[in-house]
């Protein structure tokens, strides 16, 4: 089976020594259609990370999410960046990416993996410039404006850029689109640009898993249904429960604690946002974007 080693010395950023396993030829033959019916929701991660999902421009991944389409899930995925000199870096992602995304309700990849796989020489391009940096910072808001556009425009719902310690950037599409997703209230999930910042911390522990654990306050707020804001608030303070510790689960709490956390007034880091068109929320205590329908 799959398994993957997280090496994560203090001062330096996380290497992952990752081996597929039976991952490789996972495929949609192994749903089951009847247990996903059962679902609510349908979450797929790491696409990059499994051969036959990018293969064959990704047609397999493509028939996963309709599998659980058909059988009534809300979809939701999150993707991995992969090594650009790799079989999966070398996949035609913005083309798997438009076959995809009419399947997949909520996108929740970080930043630098959409810019990877929406312009990969672009991406390769500023990160020689940048002598391999992160670009989270190095982005301004309006090209995290414009990867949203593209995304949407390709049929998915809803769109969070993970943005590591500049928060999560939200774009959804209108309210015919969002319409679609059960349990919440449309209007308010509807037509919205959001920008929650990430929470301050003295130190960290350790970042291994703090994206997924975001993702996971994300679609516990929405399986509640939360406002989107709440569920801003719900994904940002698990991503910052779980830098407190080494690994990656024991930071987490419950929903009961989260809830009483999240209506503390801890502080936040900066965004940048300040000299944009974005003005702060200090009821909800985060960013509300130009293209906001508010």
């Amino acid at each position: 089976s799959s398994y993957t080693v997280v090496v994560a010395p203090p001062g330096v950023d996380r290497v992952f020594l990752h081996s597929p396993g039976t991952n490789d030829t996972f495929g949609p033959d192994d749903l089951d259609a009847a247990l996903v019916r059962q679902c609510r929701l349908f979450h797929f991660g790491y696409p990059p990370l499994m051969r036959r999902m990018f293969e064959d421009d990704g047609d397999n991944l493509c028939e996963v999410f309709k599998v659980a389409k058909g059988a009534g899930a809300t979809t939701s995925c999150d993707m991995a960046l992969p090594d650009p000199e790799s079989p999966a870096g070398k996949a035609k992602w913005r083309r798997i990416l438009e076959k995809c995304l009419p399947y997949i309700d909520l996108f929740l990849p970080s930043v630098e993996e959409v810019f990877y796989m929406l312009h990969p020489r672009d991406f390769l391009n500023w990160k020689a410039e940048h002598g391999g940096a992160e670009l989270i910072d190095i982005l301004s808001p309006r090209e995290y404006q414009g990867f949203a556009d593209e995304l949407l425009a390709m049929g998915t719902r809803l769109v969070a850029l993970k943005a590591g310690s500049r928060g999560v950037y939200v774009r959804s599409g209108a309210l015919e689109q969002v319409k679609a997703l059960p349990g919440i209230d449309a209007a308010n999930w509807a037509s919205r640009e959001l920008w929650a910042p990430a929470l301050a911390i003295d130190s960290i522990a350790s970042a291994t898993g703090s994206g997924d654990s975001a993702i996971a306050g994300f679609l516990t707020a929405y399986l509640n249904g939360e406002t989107l804001e709440r569920t801003l608030r719900y994904a940002t303070c698990l991503g910052w429960q779980n830098l407190h510790e080494l690994d990656a689960l024991s930071g987490i709490k419950d929903w009961t604690t989260t809830t009483k956390m999240i209506a503390q007034d801890i502080p936040v880091l900066d965004t940048g946002l300040a000299e944009e068109q974005w003005r702060w929320s200090a009821a909800d205590r985060l960013w509300t974007g130009p293209r906001d329908r508010s």
